[in-house]
């Protein structure tokens, strides 16, 4: 997920543009950015924070255990 993080929201390569109709949450962060949250199986929920001015993602987090969020290679 790291490699996401710089890349602009609406870049189409973007996953928060490829996965977009699987998003589960769009919030509002207190520091004015967005978040948005995506499934990744059915235990992992992972997020993006995009920055309120330029669309850039910033940031990423996940919520689950480390087993239920692992990305096959």
């Amino acid at each position: 997920m790291q490699h996401q993080v710089g890349k602009n929201a609406d870049d189409p390569t973007a996953d928060t543009v490829r996965y977009r109709a699987y998003r589960i949450e769009v919030k509002t962060l207190p520091n004015g950015n967005t978040e948005e949250g995506f499934p990744l199986g059915r235990a992992c929920h992972y997020y993006f924070e995009i920055d309120k001015v330029t669309r850039t993602i910033v940031n990423w987090r996940f919520e689950g255990t480390k087993e239920d969020c692992v990305i096959p290679s």
